[in-house]
């Protein structure tokens, strides 16, 4: 879980980069892996590029910096920042206290990372963190000791597990309620990973209003 090396940290940055202001080129990006490339490309791009909006474009847009990522990674860490990136969502992290011109030298190295495949930050969604507020990387709340989902969301999946119990009890089955249940049954997972006795109780609850089968 990349989350797990930024918890407990006293800086955080998160910051997005506009990986859909233009398509992407696969074979440029995987270099002389050509095998691989014209593989992935006759099999996820059209006229050579990803498409907008498909499946499998947040898995590709991971290899985007795949030879230069590595050292970016291995540079900040050597001075004691951890880095992570899923699609556009980048984080930094570090358990020290960051002078000024330490933040802006680091920030400037992701840019530059971004900049060298021609993709720029989205600045308007560029966050810095404390230790003293909420501490949020890639949507999870990093200030304890492990990752957590924000209260809110957790709130959010307790709901929709109580909407399967009233529709239940109402005797409401069919494909809305199927879908409903499905929802909840996935959103229980995903609060499993994280805080799992809470998880485990809320599939419990699960299991006794699971639709019944014609």
């Amino acid at each position: 879980m990349r989350e797990i090396g930024h918890v407990q940290s006293e800086y955080a940055v998160t910051l997005l980069w506009n990986h859909r202001s233009r398509s992407i080129g696969i074979r440029g990006h995987l270099g002389p892996e050509y095998a691989v490339a014209a593989c992935l490309t006759k099999l996820t791009t059209k006229n050579n590029q990803l498409p907008q909006g498909a499946k499998t474009s947040s898995y590709l847009a991971n290899l985007v910096f795949w030879n230069c990522e590595p050292r970016l990674y291995e540079a900040l860490r050597t001075q004691g920042v951890t880095y992570s990136r899923f699609v556009d969502d980048i984080s930094l992290s570090c358990r020290r206290t960051l002078t000024i011109r330490e933040k802006t030298q680091f920030i400037a190295q992701v840019y530059g990372m971004l900049g060298s495949r021609g993709y720029h930050p989205k600045r308007s969604k560029h966050q810095i963190f404390t230790s003293g507020q909420r501490m949020a990387v890639h949507r999870l709340t990093v200030n304890s000791r492990r990752p957590t989902l924000p209260q809110e969301e957790r709130s959010q999946i307790r709901a929709i597990v109580a909407e399967c119990e009233g529709l239940f009890s109402s005797k409401v089955q069919g494909q809305e309620y199927n879908q409903t249940y499905n929802r909840a049954s996935g959103k229980v997972a995903k609060l499993t990973r994280l805080h799992p006795i809470a998880g485990r109780q809320l599939r419990e609850r699960l299991a006794r209003v699971r639709p019944r089968r014609k």
